[in-house]
């Protein structure tokens, strides 16, 4: 889902399809470096190389075309492989969008064909510009090629309306690349004969259909083009020098002085431009020179087959890395659905660049428009003050737990974790979300906390009767001495005695029910302190607490703080228990509560036996346990749900001997 609202939604469906950004980088750098080449030809000619005679001029001439063919093949091969991801289609992911590729080959066509045409469109404009630059603007051809020159423009511009129509009607797709190109090579020769042939730098244009032909098609196809492109230049090359056709001056090359081959015009410009090396010139037409024209037409069929080659090794690398990326995105895809888990990629703008089918189903953005689905993913990832927005500031791993309504409106819950992605240089650019639905777990979990809370209350049966019995007892004794003494005075005397051991046994009766009733999963403000007060009542009826001191040393800068208070509770108790059962010759039960940073800390400190070298490591691995009959989860489940909270447990062994625990909870604790 691109929850990008500004964007075009005509470029979004572009790019949807696959259609590629128009190569202009390319069409710049040939530009410029055509241009930046024939400048600097210019300088030396005039400065350095005034009184050079025309043989030399003349090589240097050949030198020049032949130095600007080699660097402009090779610049075009070079922003090909740098740039070569843009090649295929660039899938900006809509919200049923999923990680494996199932484009069919006609939709790469379709790609291909649609980018050709942008760049038919440029060559358009840039055959216009260089027919009016040339004639009207600077005269170097005859006035008699421009009729021709724009007519081959429009037919240019025509063809491209059709190639357009037929993309956008879907007709003759399979065949439309090659009819574009074909198309393309006779009207590039056609302009080539009237733009002055073989002496036309422009002639370099045949190996950019090359290279576009070896990304559009296969090898043997672009092979073939590369045929085409060879029989329709050497058989312009070999007809303007037997002078079958006629051949236009293109005044950049210096020539002779033949009035009669030139035509009127074309020799008061070229005795302009030449100046006093004028007379005496004899020099000919370089396309009417068999040496020339044989050396042109060999070096173009060279670059055209390196270019061949370079390219299609070029794309067929490409190809076969792209579908070797689609098969391990296949792979991973079904890795993911067969956990059964929700996987989410979120770019710096927390917007999703890939979500899968199960996080979809469970957010349910299917059935959702646009603006609903990019509101459900900001509620789901907590916006900027969610995990993946601190994830991506700090590059830090996260696991948190989230609730959600289904469509029955059942409470579900879920563990994300979320982990940073980071480019080569370690910068963050994206977050992965791992989700995992653990409402069944949670619930055998409750269950399992519900259970053990029963379980300890029958372990602390005798505790608790006896903390009953007593006040029992008095209120026995002193209803014995009223029945038989009922004076209005002892009765007056005993009211408050009684009252006094009914609050109590209603205290213990409540605190007993509290304790004992069904886990809540509500995350709500409490206050710490208040928790361990209560804690600590329930862990005098234990039957060795006559032997324990539980004392407590609890901060009072201890801020509010927002948890799941039953997995609190729970977890302090069974720190709380496992230190009372340690203690079996008795000793000094101490919790404390203090301010360790941003972090609260709660610490429970014992004057047991400690924890053994050997125990230690092992101690929140899940059921390993040092009692007789223990299964080993208390402390294993009670790690997990402090790492719900952010937060964590710490042990080790007091320097003066005992154990200590010490839970953290983060900043992200506490409420505004």
């Amino acid at each position: 889902m691109d929850d990008r609202e500004e964007e075009d939604p005509k470029q979004q469906a572009n790019e949807r399809r696959g259609t590629p950004r128009m190569p202009t980088g390319l069409l710049w750098i040939v530009l410029g470096t055509i241009v930046g080449i024939f400048s600097v030809y210019e300088i030396i000619e005039r400065t350095w190389l005034a009184d050079a005679d025309e043989g030399f001029l003349y090589v240097f001439h050949i030198i020049r075309g032949v130095g600007t063919s080699f660097v402009v093949a090779f610049l075009a091969v070079w922003y090909l492989l740098r740039s070569s991801p843009s090649i295929f289609p660039s899938r900006q992911p809509e919200p049923g969008w999923t990680m494996q590729d199932d484009s069919s080959d006609e939709d790469r066509i379709i790609h291909f064909i649609a980018w050709f045409i942008r760049m038919r469109w440029l060559a358009c404009i840039m055959g216009t510009v260089l027919a009016i630059v040339s004639i009207r603007v600077l005269r170097y051809l005859e006035e008699e090629a421009f009729a021709p020159l724009c007519a081959l423009v429009l037919l240019l511009v025509f063809s491209n309306i059709l190639f357009s129509q037929m993309l956008k009607r879907r007709w003759g797709i399979r065949y439309l690349a090659e009819i574009q190109v074909g198309t393309d090579l006779l009207i590039l020769t056609t302009m080539l004969h009237f733009a002055g042939g073989l002496e036309n730098p422009m002639a370099v244009a045949y190996i950019f259909h090359i290279i576009i032909g070896g990304i559009l098609l296969d090898r043997r196809k672009c092979y073939t083009i590369v045929f085409v492109a060879s029989l329709l230049f050497t058989g312009l090359a070999i007809a303007e020098q037997t002078k079958y056709l006629r051949h236009y001056t293109l005044l950049i090359l210096p020539h002779g002085a033949q009035q009669e081959r030139l035509g009127p015009v074309a020799y008061e410009r070229l005795r302009e431009l030449m100046g006093s090396s004028w007379e005496g010139s004899t020099m000919d037409h370089a396309s009417h020179d068999t040496v020339y024209v044989v050396s042109m037409i060999t070096l173009q069929i060279v670059l055209m087959i390196l270019a061949a080659y370079f390219i299609t090794t070029i794309m067929e690398q490409l190809r076969a890395g792209e579908k070797h990326r689609q098969a391990a995105g296949q792979r991973l895809e079904r890795v993911v659905q067969a956990t059964g888990a929700g996987f989410a990629i979120l770019d710096r703008d927390l917007c999703s660049v890939w979500l899968n089918d199960q996080i979809r189903q469970w957010l349910n953005l299917s059935e959702c428009e646009t603006e609903q689905a990019s509101a459900l993913l900001d509620r789901w990832t907590g916006a900027e003050q969610g995990p993946a927005a601190s994830t991506l500031r700090d590059g830090k791993v996260r696991a948190v737990e989230r609730t959600l309504l289904d469509a029955d409106g059942n409470k579900r819950f879920f563990q994300t974790t979320v982990a940073p992605l980071t480019d080569g240089s370690g910068d963050v650019y994206q977050v992965v979300e791992l989700t995992q639905d653990i409402t069944e777990h949670k619930l055998m979990e409750a269950e399992a906390m519900h259970t053990g809370k029963l379980a300890t209350l029958g372990f602390m049966a005798a505790g608790i009767a006896h903390e009953v019995g007593n006040p029992l007892a008095s209120i026995s004794t002193r209803l014995r001495l009223l029945e038989r003494d009922p004076q209005v005075s002892l009765l007056e005397e005993s009211l408050p005695l009684l009252m006094q051991q009914i609050d109590r046994i209603s205290r213990i009766v409540r605190d007993i029910s509290s304790f004992s009733r069904p886990g809540e999963t509500e995350w709500r403000v409490c206050q710490l302190n208040v928790i361990i007060l209560e804690l600590t009542t329930v862990l005098r009826f234990h039957k060795k607490r006559a032997r324990i001191e539980i004392g407590t040393d609890l901060a009072e800068n201890i801020p509010a703080i927002r948890v799941n208070r039953d997995q609190l509770t729970a977890v302090f108790l069974n720190l709380g228990l496992n230190a009372l059962e340690a203690m079996v010759e008795g000793g000094t039960l101490t919790i404390k509560t203090h301010m360790c940073g941003e972090a609260i800390n709660i610490v429970f400190a014992d004057t047991g036996p400690g924890i053994s070298e050997e125990v230690l490591p092992r101690l929140f691995t899940p059921f390993f346990s040092n009692k007789q009959g223990g299964l080993g989860l208390g402390l294993s489940i009670a790690q997990r749900m402090m790492a719900a909270h952010g937060g964590r447990i710490d042990a080790e062994n007091h320097p003066q001997g005992g154990a200590v625990f010490t839970v953290s909870l983060p900043k992200s604790c506490y409420t505004d």
